[in-house]
Formats: C-alpha cells, sequence, structure tokens
C-alpha cells in the first residue's frame, strides 16, 4: 500500500527508509530494471494481532538487472532477513504498510540448489 502510511527499508539503494510515493518510485524502477526474476520465501511465521499483521521470512532472490542505457545486464542473487508489518483494510484486505529488508552478505548463489 504505497500511500502516506507505507514505509520501507531496503537492502537495494537507496539504503535509507523511504516512505510513500517515493518508496512506489524506487520500487517500480528497481522492478522494470530487473528481468528473469525469482524470489523464494522460507521460514515463514506471521502472527496476527487484530488488525495488524507481523511476518518475517528469510527472501532468496534474484535476477538480471538491465542497464538499458548501456546495453549491459548481470545476474545475481541474494539471501536477505525480512519483516513485513501489514495492515487489514476493509475494502483491500491485508496490505504492506512497513518491510524491513537486510541482506545477509550471501551474494552471488544459485536461488534453486
Amino acid at each position: 500500500d504505497w500511500d502516506g502510511e507505507y514505509t520501507k527499508f531496503g537492502d537495494l539503494p537507496p539504503l535509507e527508509r523511504l516512505e510513500g510515493e517515493e518508496a512506489k518510485h524506487y520500487d517500480i524502477v528497481a522492478y522494470t530494471n530487473i528481468t528473469d526474476y525469482t524470489c523464494v520465501v522460507e521460514n515463514l511465521k506471521v502472527s496476527v494481532l487484530g488488525d495488524v499483521a507481523l511476518a518475517t521470512c528469510y527472501l532468496r532472490y534474484g535476477g538480471i538487472l538491465v542497464n538499458d542505457y548501456a546495453f549491459e545486464a548481470q545476474r545475481f542473487t541474494r539471501k536477505s532477513r525480512a519483516t513485513f508489518i501489514l495492515r487489514r483494510k476493509n475494502s483491500r484486505g491485508w496490505v504492506i504498510i512497513h518491510q524491513h529488508i537486510s541482506s545477509l552478505g550471501e551474494a552471488d548463489r544459485p536461488l534453486f540448489e
């Protein structure tokens, strides 16, 4: 939910808190420059506390990062730990209102072994 309530810390630049429309902008830029994207969720734990839920997991993800201007592409993989806070919104169901993803420093490993 990219409204004014949404915030995020990511493990891809910029490594600072992003909010609302700014977070949406960086999410769109990242996903439009990555092809062949794959994400594996591991060890998911969800705690529901009324209209709020807390989800924690490990993410193993990767793809091909494309730089259209330089006609370059580079495959990448990453393992990160993640925390998501969700809120139940009446007509929309559960939406993420905050995410915090931090790299475990395990890059360049196959996603599927």
